[in-house]
Formats: structure tokens, sequence, C-alpha cells
């Protein structure tokens, strides 16, 4: 539905039943053309902590259209599982066009990755701080 209060109730419903593919409806609202939808469902997916939400978080990440989605999946994303979030995490930061992203992007990422408190994420950080800088978008050292 095109009607943000009818999508908001639906979320509402989603969010307290125990609906066995939710995480498909969910998935779908993503796609819906408001950005505050959007946000919603992923601060609804990342307070549940649900692990099996995590290639929502990824795609939201790294492909939607809207920065502030890529940025809040990005900053929601340990909430899903420090490992996991690290992993794909790193993963974004590998890729070829991290130079490319936003700047405010690449620090939600590094943020992100610091949040994770996962040991491979500080030494990464002490590397990258020994390197040229990837905010500052020079060539990469990782």
């Amino acid at each position: 539905s095109e009607r943000p209060q009818t999508v908001r109730d639906m979320i509402y419903v989603l969010e307290h039943a125990k609906y066995p593919s939710r995480l498909d409806a969910f998935g779908a609202v993503l796609e819906h053309p408001s950005v505050a939808m959007r946000l919603e469902v992923l601060n609804i997916l990342a307070r549940a902590g649900d692990a099996g939400s995590l290639p929502l978080f990824v795609a939201r990440m790294n492909g939607d259209a809207s920065p502030q989605v890529r940025i809040s999946a990005a900053k929601l994303l340990p909430m899903l599982g420090a490992e996991a979030a690290n992993a794909e995490l790193l993963r974004a930061m590998r890729s070829e066009d991290f130079d490319a992203r936003p700047f405010d992007e690449r620090i939600a990422i590094f943020s992100a990755m610091g949040s994770t408190g996962m040991p491979g994420a500080l030494t990464l950080f002490a590397q990258l701080l020994g390197s040229r800088s990837l905010l500052l978008g020079r060539r990469r050292a990782i």
C-alpha cells in the first residue's frame, strides 16, 4: 500500500505477531518508496536482534537508493551479532566501490566496525592509522 498509515499499522502488527515468515514481509516493506518506512523496519529488525535478518541489512547497506538507509543499515548491523557484522563490514570496506561511497557512509561503516568490539577490527584500525587514509579517499592499504 502507498498509504503511510496503513503501512505503519502493518509494520506494528508484524512486529508484535509471531508470524513465521515475517522477515519476508519486512523485506517487502524495505522496498517501500518511503525512506521513513524503510528506516523504521531496520530499527525494528535491529531491536529484535534476529541474525536471520542479516541479508536484509547487507542488501540495504550496499544497495539502497537512500544514503540515510545505507548509513542506518551499517550502524545497526552490529546489533545482529558482532562476528557476522564484522565480516560484512569488512567485506564492504574491501569492496572496489568503497572509495566512491560518500564520506558519511564510510564513517558509518568504520563506526559500526568499531562498535563490534572484535579484535580484528581493532587491528584493522591500527593498520589504517599507519597507512594512507581510507576516509580521505586515498589509495587503500587493506
